[in-house]
């Protein structure tokens, strides 16, 4: 028995192309070639594309004032400020704290201090655990100027770690080293 081929269809070759579908069928009241969906009632074009740039330009505003703001903070973050007052300042108050410790030590021993070691003894009462240092971490100087009238002098060398120099600090306010 002898079978018969498909339709279009020989053994090795490629399959018959389909047939072309067929046309749109109209819409009532409608052209055949209008194929989008009508537009809601109340469209406008062109609305979606102008809200669209609105928001873009509102976007980019608000982008430009970060930026702005951010180049704002790192100028300031950069800028050198002035470190050397808030370390003055520390040091005037740790100066003033052990100028408080001495004249508490005259008033129980009835002297003055050899040394501001003495302070800190086990006997002695003290705000302080140890000889604190100035705010550039080093040692404070102690000398007794007269012993009869309790007059003494504590000194940090400043920034530089210089004694003598115009950045030394001094207590009492405004009194010399030497």
């Amino acid at each position: 028995m002898v079978t018969v081929p498909a339709r279009g269809y020989l053994p090795g070759r490629a399959p018959a192309p389909a047939e072309p579908p067929a046309p749109p069928t109209p819409e009532p009241g409608g052209s055949p070639a209008r194929s989008l969906p009508r537009p809601p009632p109340g469209y406008v074009p062109g609305q979606k594309r102008a809200k669209h740039l609105r928001n873009a330009r509102i976007a980019t505003g608000i982008t430009i004032a970060a930026l702005v703001l951010f180049a704002v903070f790192l100028v300031l973050m950069l800028t050198p400020g002035d470190t050397e007052e808030p370390r003055l300042k520390g040091t005037r108050r740790t100066l003033e704290g052990l100028a408080a410790e001495v004249r508490g030590y005259r008033e129980r021993h009835g002297r003055l201090p050899a040394h501001l070691r003495d302070l800190f003894s086990p006997d002695s009462p003290s705000t302080f655990d140890a000889e604190p240092p100035d705010m550039w971490k080093r040692p404070v100087d102690y000398r007794v100027v007269d012993e009869a009238k309790g007059d003494f002098r504590l000194r940090s060398k400043g920034a530089d770690g210089k004694a003598d120099t115009p950045d030394d600090v001094v207590w009492p306010p405004g009194a010399t080293w030497r």
